[in-house]
């Protein structure tokens, strides 16, 4: 499973890495690689040994060989061969490694790790599931813990507020000072742990694959659409939302008031299909109009910063919670985007 699981997280490095490669400020990659300022947006982090520390305004992409993590991200990816986390926080985090140890750091929310041994003696905010062949726990658990090993060490100092699940083919230790809320054993799949990540990773992927080459054949076959779409600037973004979200409600009920109607059967068909590929193709574009803002300045190939766009908004939808609102703005934006151009409103 740690396999997997360190693969599934280096393949999503690299499958974006190369796209940040024309801003320092957001890849750096070396033999020995030591990051200690403060960043804004989405940092990655390569090579055979990394220390992350200050402050991470986004997501931190974490990987190499030898990975100490003592950095304060909203939201964590890490893989190595050993993955140490001391004095860290974050929101949400995914960890892979030979080894990885979580010490004296604070996840907000939830935390995933696989490794041949895990160590966790931090507080985790909510729930923890971790996969692995030893897993020894000294840390708080404020919610579920979710073990999947051979054998687990339940030590002194250990907390678990929720239900402490774990398979019940493991050689299980629990010490007597250990406080845990209620303890049910059962048949627990290693990779059931990861299946939800691993499902919406692999479906990010796929969707981000398939959109970039829609968008890579508009660009070569209507390049003025794009040209159009360079021409709204920061202050439409709230109208375009406004009329994307507008639209949003109003196109379905007007298929539905011509469907109703005998003479307007085919109108309504034809809207409907209209609408279906409008709200589609509304990632890809909102995606470009924010992207096209945010990097016209310094990068001039439009294919690059459809790529860059694309992959930061994919990046968001892996996100929990954060993956809800960046839908709903990606398609009103997009959406009314659409409708104006449509429109030829400025």
């Amino acid at each position: 499973m740690k396999g997997k699981l360190k693969l599934l997280l280096i393949l999503l490095l690299f499958v974006v890495t190369p796209v940040f490669a024309a801003s320092d400020d957001l890849l750096i990659a070396n033999d020995t690689v030591t990051v200690e300022e403060e960043k804004a947006g989405t940092a990655f982090m390569l090579g055979n040994d990394v220390t992350a520390k200050g402050t991470v305004d986004g997501i931190s992409f974490i990987a190499g060989n030898n990975v100490n993590v003592e950095n304060k991200s909203d939201y964590l990816f890490s893989a190595g061969n050993n993955v140490k986390l001391e004095n860290a926080s974050f929101k949400d985090g995914f960890l892979a490694g030979t080894t990885v140890e979580l010490s004296d750091s604070f996840v907000e929310r939830d935390v995933y790790a696989a490794g041949s041994t895990v160590r966790l003696s931090s507080t985790i905010g909510r729930n923890a599931n971790i996969a692995g062949s030893t897993v020894v726990v000294t840390g708080t658990v404020n919610g579920d813990l979710t073990i999947a090993a051979s054998t687990i060490e339940i030590k002194d100092g250990a907390e678990v507020k929720g239900t402490l699940y774990y398979s019940e083919d493991a050689s299980i230790t629990i010490s007597p000072n250990a406080i845990i809320n209620k303890k049910v054993a059962r048949e627990i799949n290693k990779l059931t742990i990861f299946d939800s990540f691993k499902s919406r990773l692999f479906g990010n992927l796929f969707s981000f694959a398939n959109m970039l080459v829609v968008g890579l054949l508009l660009l070569l076959l209507v390049p003025k659409l794009f040209e159009k779409i360079s021409g709204y600037g920061k202050e439409s973004i709230l109208s375009n939302l406004g009329i994307g979200l507008l639209s949003l409600i109003a196109i379905p009920i007007t298929t539905i008031i011509l469907l109703i109607t005998i003479v307007g059967l085919s109108s309504s068909l034809l809207l409907l299909a209209c609408y279906v590929i409008l709200v589609y193709l509304s990632t890809l574009f909102a995606s470009y109009y924010i992207g096209n803002m945010l990097l016209s300045k310094k990068i001039k190939s439009r294919f690059l910063i459809l790529l860059i766009s694309l992959a930061g908004v994919y990046l968001l939808k892996l996100i929990p919670f954060v993956n809800i609102l960046t839908s709903i703005c990606v398609l009103g934006i997009g959406l009314g985007l659409i409708i104006r151009i449509i429109t030829k409103r400025k």
